[in-house]
């Protein structure tokens, strides 16, 4: 699918130059998705992909990738949900579309959202390892100290915090 995989730096340089200069919507994602491997350029990324969007306002997947970039910047975080919202709804089965999505709520701090978008595309795709480093990344989290409240009341927050700081303790 994307020939970016194995190329040097200089070769994706080159890549990204040739896509300036195309109105080829593929082309264009292509590059996004190169810059968006290189960790220092995933910024550039953004405006290749809002281009590939103007030009097939339709793609689910140019969507998905356009949201990641923005969401990855930490700019317009409710556009970047949106748009990921949107293509997950058009492209519901695609485990890169939702890993996308779920990444734009863990950057919303919409963890509940994001592991159930996770659960989804886990559904799809059971060797997906997107979506199990996706996992893996929000760790497991232990149920609240006290049950009959909200896991965000003060109480359970510090006595979760108490909890962890005694287990660590006694398990050394």
């Amino acid at each position: 699918m994307l020939r970016f995989e194995r190329r040097s730096a200089r070769d994706h340089e080159r890549a990204v130059a040739r896509a300036r200069a195309t109105d080829d919507p593929e082309r264009l994602f292509e590059a996004g998705v190169a810059l968006l491997r290189m960790r220092n350029r995933s910024g550039d990324s953004e405006l290749f992909f809002e281009k590939a969007c103007k030009l097939q306002p339709d793609s689910a997947k140019y969507k998905s990738y356009y949201g990641l970039a923005l969401g990855l910047r930490g700019r317009r975080l409710t556009e970047a949900e949106h748009l990921c919202e949107e293509a997950a709804e058009r492209k519901y089965y695609d485990v890169d579309v939702l890993v996308n999505l779920g990444r734009v709520y863990l950057f919303r701090k919409k963890r509940r959202q994001a592991f159930e978008t996770f659960q989804k595309a886990l559904a799809i795709d059971p060797r997906s390892e997107k979506v199990q480093v996706e996992l893996q990344r929000m760790g497991v989290r232990r149920p609240p100290v006290l049950v009959f409240l909200s896991r965000g009341n003060f109480l359970n927050k510090y006595l979760g915090i108490l909890r962890s700081r005694l287990e660590r303790k006694l398990s050394r």
